[in-house]
């Protein structure tokens, strides 16, 4: 065989060879992409946490005649402050002639923490170690009257002990909630979404079951938009308003709160509280290769005590990150590392904090 023909023939089989691995690993991929479930690990980093670990469960399913997706997750973890929680939530879409959906979140949380001062001084604060033990339950009953909007109930138990480092000074409380909602629906795609807007406004009346403490109205309203620049090049930007108020003091956990995982990446949670919550926040999402994405996201917020209201400098959390692509429902696998306008410093791990979990900020 001539050596030209000879190269002709090798390079023949190298293309059959890497087209044969090439469709093998497709199909391998669109095997783990056609899961009805999957289960992913939880790493985070953030000074108030420590490193924590743990992870998650997610199943996907489709009842009949319904277009939208139900999910149904489960996830727990522990960090190296001996914190740990277990929780499950989950979206059901369910109907024949009439859609519903039922929206639900429950967990209980062992959680040694730190209670700040509310307000919105701009520094970082002096914390006190407390240990919450807690429990919350919340149902979200809804009837799509149009395709897009849908109206319904809201149903809460909440308890919760506090424990101070003195046994003895320990809280205990407990609440009911019932109120509304109002949802307006018209992404197109709930987990990861292109296009589209979501909006949600509910109202709950939160009657004490102990003496402890007193009622509380709890408002929460939730703008999201998804706006398709190019292709897969997305911008998303969120806004947030939250009210808890009462006319005697109310519980601590329950207050309104900036920073964590979802609101404001990168501020440390529990720093910020009071009974009146802004938040505005966006993420540029873009393609990198295949599954990939990457994201640059920032937003800004800030607290206030709406019966002595104080003006302060907005906190602002921004950075990047990642996303792997893990099932057909745009389900993905989100690491971010984050940082606040609150610290100055570059070069300590102190200033950064990382998220690895399965869900979206927003």
């Amino acid at each position: 065989m001539q050596p030209r023909k000879r190269l002709k023939t090798i390079l023949a089989a190298l293309c059959i060879g890497f087209s044969t691995l090439y469709a093998q690993e497709m199909s391998w991929l669109d095997e783990i992409m056609n899961l009805p479930a999957i289960a992913v690990p939880i790493v985070q980093y953030a000074p108030e946490t420590q490193w924590v670990f743990g992870g998650a469960a997610q199943g996907y399913f489709k009842c009949a005649n319904q277009r939208k997706t139900s999910v149904i997750q489960l996830n727990g973890a522990y960090s190296l402050a001996r914190q740990w929680y277990i929780k499950t939530k989950g979206n059901i879409y369910f109907g024949n002639t009439h859609n519903w959906q039922i929206a639900y979140e429950a967990g209980y949380r062992n959680y040694p923490d730190t209670w700040y001062e509310t307000g919105n001084d701009f520094l970082i604060k002096d914390g006190t170690s407390f240990i919450s033990r807690r429990f919350n339950l919340n149902l979200q009953p809804q009837y799509y009257i149009s395709d897009n909007w849908s109206v319904g109930l809201n149903l809460n138990v909440y308890t919760e002990t506090t424990t101070l480092k003195d046994p003895l000074n320990s809280a205990r409380s407990a609440y009911m909630g019932i109120g509304g909602t109002i949802q307006y629906d018209s992404r197109d795609i709930t987990f990861y979404p292109n296009s589209g807007v979501f909006f949600s406004l509910s109202c709950s009346d939160y009657e004490p079951l102990n003496s402890n403490f007193g009622r509380m109205a709890y408002l929460t309203a939730d703008l999201r938009h998804f706006i398709s620049i190019y292709k897969s090049l997305v911008f998303a930007w969120q806004c947030k308003i939250q009210g808890a108020w009462g006319g005697k003091r109310l519980p601590y956990s329950l207050l309104p709160t900036l920073g964590g995982e979802d609101l404001l990446r990168g501020l440390r949670a529990n720093m910020y509280k009071d009974n009146t919550l802004w938040a505005l926040q966006g993420e540029l999402r873009f393609p990198i290769y295949s599954i990939v994405h990457g994201t640059a996201f920032a937003g800004m917020g800030d607290v206030y005590d709406i019966h002595n209201w104080q003006w302060a400098a907005p906190k602002v959390g921004y950075g990047i990150g990642l996303r792997v692509s893990i099932n057909k429902a745009k389900v993905n696998l989100r690491a971010d590392v984050a940082r606040s306008n609150l610290d100055n410093r570059w070069n300590t791990i102190d200033a950064y904090s990382f998220y690895l979990t399965a869900t979206e900020a927003f």
